[in-house]
């Protein structure tokens, strides 16, 4: 049968493809709890009180379902994307803003290591990140400052300016409320 199939033009062969199991993506678990065997686990190593975790509980309220929906669930498991922004967002607090850096600090950070949920990301992946998806960072900007204005951390009075330039629905917003 094989020597009919070859016989045969190229249009007339049936390619077969992979078929989806699981039509959800597929995303890699959380290591936080996984004890080392010199340092504990990185749950126990990161204060209760710790920056990281203010960072993981605003980025958990973003809505990535857009974002989530555009990754494979063929091949291999990837990074969530809101584990890439966790990092992303505490790596620019900290003062990393390059995908080089953020991921060579990643190696020795505690904090960047329980925002990754113990995965090692690669600098070629954040990059990939922030590069595919400026309008994501852009509307984190303007949730952030949303949720700063409901949770009346900052007074739409007090908003400035500095160097930077706010999308006209933000800055509409700051001032009705």
């Amino acid at each position: 049968m094989t020597a009919i199939a070859e016989l045969l033009p190229l249009e007339d062969k049936v390619v077969q493809r992979r078929k989806r199991r699981d039509p959800k993506p597929h995303f890699k678990r959380p290591r936080r709890g996984q004890p080392d065997v010199l340092l504990g686990s990185l749950e126990e190593q990161l204060p209760a009180d710790h920056l990281a975790r203010q960072v993981a509980a605003i980025v958990a309220e973003f809505d990535t379902a857009s974002l989530e929906a555009t990754y494979s669930s063929l091949g291999r498991h990837g990074h969530h994307p809101k584990t890439l922004l966790r990092v992303w967002v505490y790596g620019s607090l900290m003062g990393f803003h390059h995908a080089t850096k953020l991921a060579r600090a990643q190696a020795t950070d505690i904090a960047l290591r329980w925002l990754s949920d113990g995965h090692d990301v690669s600098e070629r992946s954040l990059g990939r990140f922030r590069g595919a998806n400026g309008e994501l960072f852009q509307r984190a900007i303007d949730m952030t400052l949303e949720m700063a204005l409901l949770n009346k951390l900052i007074e739409p009075d007090e908003l400035a300016v500095d160097s930077m330039r706010l999308q006209p629905g933000v800055m509409a917003y700051a001032v009705v409320k």
